[in-house]
């Protein structure tokens, strides 16, 4: 889908993971990462590294990347890339320290090329379980070219989202404080911890056994060493609301991890930040109706 002006954000293949520390985003968690896109298609070996300045791409060395990664005290960041000029499949890390001793969540986000299969993703996400993350998803997703600011300031993501109800937006400095409180909605695959279902007053036993019972609706899951997958249906959707995309397992999904779902946002500023809105977004798969009729305009 073309972008629909500079800003305007694209839609992409996407699996992003949080961390509720930036301990547990260790350099070993992050060459884990590498080997595991690797492994899945020998085409993705990450070879470049993002410049310090974002000018441009340089081969990819571990001893520079990784050399103090591990000291709590600092940020980390690293954009890398199967190809030389910065294009294929990416890896995005930003690993965060606190600030002024106030948490903030660390995150690893993976953008796949355009031809990438389920069955792929699905991998990607076999390895998520096997780490220890807070929560994250694997789906379509928004994204935007690299800038600061928030995300949700672009009023063309707004009439995008309106249309395209299972693309996520995932908005990189917003979710730096809320990924800790909650979920920005669910994605085709929805990858959860037990620690962060249990703050939220939900035992993954009993998640998994509310999953179990929605496998004639589509929804599946998976449980590995550190936490359960959930997939909506067997592919991920846009949800294209014109055309009549089939979003049952999605809704079905969201409703039951409704528990876990964000109903705002820390900071309110630009179209999609309007409280009523952005709540209406969040919680469009269990309440369609405020969504459907765009509550929150100016």
């Amino acid at each position: 889908m073309p972008a629909l002006n500079a800003r305007a954000v694209e839609v992409v293949r996407q699996a992003e993971i949080f961390f509720g520390s930036g301990d547990d985003l260790s350099a070993d968690v992050v060459r884990a990462a590498a080997r595991c896109l690797q492994a899945i298609r020998p085409a993705w070996r990450l070879r470049s590294r993002r410049s310090s300045d974002g000018s441009s791409w340089q081969p990819l060395s571990d001893k520079s990347l990784f050399a103090d990664w591990d000291n709590a005290a600092a940020d980390r960041f690293a954009h890398l890339a199967s190809a030389e000029d910065g294009r294929g499949c990416r890896l995005v890390v930003e690993r965060l320290a606190p600030v002024l001793g106030v948490r903030r969540a660390s995150s690893l986000r993976v953008t796949f090329p355009g031809d990438t299969g389920a069955s792929e993703m699905v991998a990607f996400c076999r390895w998520i379980l096997e780490v220890p993350f807070l929560w994250g998803t694997a789906g379509f997703v928004f994204e935007r070219a690299p800038t600061w600011g928030f995300m949700v300031d672009d009023e063309p993501l707004y009439a995008r989202a309106r249309r395209l109800w299972c693309v996520q937006i995932l908005d990189p400095v917003l979710l730096r404080w809320d990924a800790l409180n909650g979920l920005p909605g669910t994605n085709w695959v929805t990858v959860l911890s037990p620690g962060f279902t249990a703050a939220h007053g939900l035992m993954l036993d009993d998640l998994c056994a509310a999953i179990e019972s929605l496998a004639e609706s589509g929804v599946h899951h998976l449980r590995g060493s550190q936490g359960i997958a959930i997939a909506g249906g067997d592919c991920p959707l846009l949800g294209d609301i014109n055309i009549g995309d089939n979003i049952g397992p999605y809704l079905s999904t969201s409703r039951v991890l409704r528990l876990l779902l964000l109903t705002g946002a820390s900071v309110h500023a630009g179209p999609l930040h309007y409280p009523e809105r952005w709540r209406s977004w969040l919680l469009r798969f269990v309440e369609p109706q405020a969504w459907l009729a765009g509550i929150g305009r100016r």
